[in-house]
């Protein structure tokens, strides 16, 4: 239970909270609050409640901060964050939070088996930066990153999961911690101050994202090597140190970690925070070649995670056509029934409807011109001539001479009957049939005469 008391937990073991959650066993305390497992009695589901201790209590502030805090954590939706379920207040006044409950260790008991390997340690720093890649969304600043705070547990499929623990429910750092001078004491809110950035220790409140790259940095770094970039037997020695020292290099305690890997440290160590990573991602971006096949998917997840909202991109410079927008109805008309915004509600929207309709109205166009095209030239296929005019007097005038030898064929053949017939006719007693001579021009004659003459 560390420093603090028995007394000083405002629950007992076997306590029914909230007419349903059965108090198990105390699992830890800190500078702020107690952490107790409990037995959901309606679910029969363990969950962990988080409770203030007593002088917490008589800070005002602090209570308000934490059911506020508590509430933010509770949006976050990272699988890398502790999933909170229910917020209330004890018949003491002590509020208390219920989180899932959590199987595994902490990345500080890791460390009791020497420095941890370069891929699972930067693996763990990475998974660290998807919840906080998150939190800036909800308006949370942990502030208390160390690796106590970095739970390791495992997915269904036996991977490990890293969660962040007191995720921006931590954030007070009182005068009275900053001015103890024992580096031990466990009631020294938000953690140790091996972890605070310069800004932070000079003032709590004067934090933002870059004070979590510090601490990150801190934290890889002790992953590595097993000791920590600044060491000091009190907070106002260690406090000179950072602000004005620079770390031992991690080179000079594990000579195996690549320059990389130290360039990634040093820079998250800087003392001027706008010369560190300026968010996770491009942190993330750069411990991502350090990292095996698992580590380089969460490096992946930091960057889509961490990827600007639309309202946080900058607008578009306008168009020359929005500058000067054409408007095709007459003036006064309302347009479309009203159903196109007005020139400020288009300023607003950073855009106009004038070149969407202009666009609309060229497409219309140019497919009507289109369809004339097409159209004039089915007409001309269709209207062609069956033949070339030349052609047809060389056609007619090559066949003339074939049809007149067609008709004149009988009366070739009637002169070769006629010529050939007193050769070849006879009369039935032998005789051959003497040719009729033609009847002179004038006279007429008869077929009697016409027989006679014959015979």
């Amino acid at each position: 239970m560390g420093a603090t008391g028995e007394a000083s937990i405002p629950v007992s073991e076997g306590d029914v909270l909230a007419g349903k959650y059965h108090v198990e066993k105390v699992l830890g305390s800190g500078g702020m609050g107690c952490v107790v497992a409990a037995m959901h009695e309606q679910l029969r589901q363990r969950v962990a409640l988080k409770f203030m201790l007593p002088e917490a209590l008589r800070n005002e502030e602090a209570v308000s901060r934490f059911i506020r805090e508590a509430r933010a954590a509770a949006r976050l939706k990272s699988e890398h964050t502790v999933r909170v379920t229910d917020v209330g207040t004890l018949e003491s006044g002590s509020p208390y939070i219920v989180m899932e409950f959590l199987e595994g260790i902490d990345a500080k008991k890791l460390l009791d088996g020497g420095p941890i390997d370069i891929p699972r340690a930067v693996d763990i720093i990475l998974q660290a930066c998807i919840a906080l890649a998150e939190a800036p969304g909800v308006g949370i600043v942990p502030r208390d990153l160390k690796p106590q705070n970095l739970f390791i547990t495992k997915r269904v499929d036996e991977s490990m999961l890293v969660k962040v623990l007191d995720f921006g429910i931590s954030k007070d750092i009182s005068e009275q911690a900053m001015q103890n001078s024992d580096l031990t004491d466990t009631r020294a809110v938000l953690g140790s101050p091996h972890y605070m950035s310069p800004e932070q220790m000079k003032l709590a409140r004067d934090v933002d994202p870059r004070s979590d790259i510090w601490s990150l940095g801190v934290c890889l770094y002790q992953l590595l090597s097993g000791r920590l970039p600044f060491e000091a037997p009190s907070i106002a020695e260690l406090c000179l140190k950072v602000l004005s020292q620079e770390h031992t290099p991690l080179k000079s305690v594990r000579p195996d970690v690549p320059v990389g890997v130290e360039n990634v440290i040093a820079k998250c160590l800087q003392r001027e925070r706008a010369d560190r990573y300026p968010n996770v991602a491009a942190l993330a971006a750069d411990l991502e070649p350090f990292a095996d096949i698992t580590g380089k998917l969460s490096a992946q997840r930091v960057k889509s995670v961490g990827r600007p909202s639309v309202a946080e991109l900058p607008p578009s410079p306008p168009s020359a056509s929005d500058a000067a927008p054409t408007h095709i109805l007459p003036p006064g008309t309302a347009p479309l029934g009203g159903l196109i915004p007005d020139a400020s509600t288009q300023a607003a929207w950073g855009t106009s409807s004038t070149p969407k309709r202009r666009t609309a109205l060229v497409g219309i166009a140019l497919a009507m011109v289109l369809f004339l095209v097409i159209g004039a030239a089915a007409a001309l296929f269709y209207f062609r001539p069956k033949q070339n005019p030349v052609q047809n007097a060389n056609v007619q005038t090559a066949s003339a001479p074939s049809v007149a030898t067609a008709a004149s064929a009988p009366a070739t053949a009637s002169a070769a009957a006629t010529t050939s017939a007193p050769a070849a006719a006879t009369t039935a007693s032998g005789k051959p049939i003497r040719p009729v001579k033609p009847p002179k021009p004038g006279t007429s004659v008869s077929p009697d005469q016409l027989l006679m003459d014959r015979n």
